[in-house]
């Protein structure tokens, strides 16, 4: 059996059994969460976080899968108040990572994920904001008023601008919501660039070992024009793909 073939069995087996184990936690933590659903909202961040934590480890574990962080302005370590968080969006990796990556936020889901048994119950308790993508100017007034209620509370907002999960080295137009999330929360916006695409592909099921960079980008601050706000966001998800390539080059030369 040659090397090549060896590797893509291996490399079978170890998604296998990473589906596998997430499924037996997520069951197991899902059913231990039910009766914690009757407590106040506050009270399901670490458990969430737990469970985000978690899977980290069986992905780093079972798939090869790990992460690094660069935050080259030390953002996650400094922020005091409330912002937008505007991740690119390669796979399902920034979505259950970001949970306890990234300090007190809540994020900006589709619609169906709150189907899901155990997972959509705990994004509807803690206030994730739900949007139909099909839903026009509603979906736009759900985003705006879920928002206003995050930061009611305290809470950071994530959000994926580009609308659904992007191939790596691709470049799509961002969806008009987060113009209309920045102006109307009037907060700074933190960049956030990813090529998790690149280990755990869209609508593929064998994962590729390796590690997500995840870069944190300037903050773009609050008060430029839309069409400025815009483009300067655009530019800082192309500064962290290309930075997340040099890295890697850099660590395979």
């Amino acid at each position: 059996m040659g090397c090549g073939l060896y590797d893509k069995i291996m490399q079978l087996l170890r998604s296998l059994l990473f589906s596998i184990t997430l499924i037996l936690l997520t069951l197991v933590m899902g059913v231990v969460m039910i009766p914690l659903l009757l407590l106040p909202r506050e009270k399901l961040w670490g458990y969430g976080k737990a469970w985000s934590g978690a899977v980290l480890w069986l992905l780093r574990h079972t798939a090869g899968i790990s992460y690094k962080i660069v935050d080259p302005h030390n953002i996650l370590t400094t922020i005091k108040m409330p912002v937008i968080f505007a991740s690119r969006h390669e796979s399902a990796f920034e979505a259950i990572a970001f949970v306890c990556l990234l300090p007190r936020s809540v994020s900006v889901i589709k619609k169906e994920l709150l189907s899901i048994p155990f997972y959509g119950w705990y994004c509807r308790k803690i206030g994730s904001i739900a949007l139909d993508r099909q839903g026009g100017a509603r979906s736009l007034k759900t985003l705006l008023s879920g928002a206003q209620q995050a930061v009611q509370h305290g809470h950071s907002i994530i959000v994926f601008p580009e609308g659904t999960r992007v191939a790596p080295h691709t470049t799509v137009p961002l969806k008009s919501g987060i113009a209309a999330l920045y102006m109307h929360c009037n907060m700074p916006v933190i960049p956030i660039s990813v090529n998790s695409g690149q280990f755990w592909a869209k609508n593929r099921f064998v994962k590729q070992r390796g590690i997500v960079i995840i870069t944190i980008q300037q903050q773009i601050d609050a008060g430029l024009p839309r069409h400025e706000f815009m483009e300067t966001l655009q530019n800082r998800f192309i500064d962290g793909v290309n930075a997340s390539t040099a890295l890697q080059h850099d660590k395979h030369a």
